[in-house]
Order: C-alpha cells, then sequence, then structure tokens
C-alpha cells in the first residue's frame, strides 16, 4: 500500500487491521481523525498482542523526539494511557487522597423531587469516580 494510493478497503477487518497498523501516519490519518482513532481505540476490544504492538509502536514514536509531529505525539500520549494498565497505582499511592461517602439526602440546600423550590446547590451534580482511572 502506497501513500500516493491512499487506503483502498474492501472489508471494516481490513478498515480496522489498517488503522491499527497506521494510526500513527499523519498521511493517511490527518489531524482531524486523531479524536476518532482514540475513541475507536477505546471501544475495540484488542486481543493483548495487539495492545503491546501498538503500546510499541507508542512508546517508539515517542521516544524518537527529533522530528515529532505534536499532532502524532499527542495521538500517541493519549492511545497509550487507554491501552497500558493502570498497575502503577497501589494502595500506598493513594494515602494522600480523602476518600468518603457522604449521605446527601434530606439536605436542606438541594433541590427535592417534592419540593420545587431551588436550593443553594439545586445544580451541583454528584458523581461516584474510580480514582484509578486518573492515576
Amino acid at each position: 500500500m502506497s501513500h500516493d494510493q491512499g487506503l483502498q478497503l474492501v472489508s471494516s477487518k481490513e478498515a480496522s487491521d489498517a488503522l491499527l497498523t497506521h494510526f500513527l501516519d499523519i498521511n493517511l490519518f490527518p489531524e482531524i481523525f486523531s479524536q476518532s482513532i482514540v475513541d475507536y481505540i477505546k471501544c475495540v476490544s484488542l486481543e493483548d498482542t495487539t495492545k503491546q504492538g501498538i503500546i510499541s509502536k507508542c512508546n517508539d514514536y515517542l521516544t524518537k523526539k527529533k522530528d515529532a509531529n505534536p499532532v502524532l505525539t499527542q495521538r500517541a500520549i493519549k492511545i497509550k494511557q487507554i491501552l497500558e494498565p493502570c498497575d502503577k497505582v497501589k494502595d500506598n499511592e493513594l494515602s494522600n487522597l480523602i476518600i468518603s461517602e457522604i449521605d446527601i439526602t434530606g439536605d436542606p440546600h438541594l433541590k427535592s423531587q417534592d419540593n420545587k423550590q431551588e436550593g443553594d446547590l439545586s445544580n451541583l451534580v454528584i458523581e461516584e469516580v474510580d480514582v484509578a482511572d486518573y492515576m
């Protein structure tokens, strides 16, 4: 496959293979596709050998530094973060975090379904977050 011809794909399997093989080729996948590539890799189920190959490509690209395209650098960093397991976080590394649960039911500052009055915190969004995802 030459860059002059572009990609000529017949099936979705070929398209997937081409994307996973050439995701750091700015000529085939320009900047406009960066977020789509990252989202695809988040969603697709990959075998461990494929994941390791992609991580290896990202590491190779990130270590060569010279003539690095900033778009591809960011793409490689994001993809590497998605695929690398978060085994670097150990319990003792979380010692500086305060992890607690708070019961907010019945708080008078929140807007309730029964009481249509706006409370001080009526626009508060409460979400459970897994800290290991952000490490």
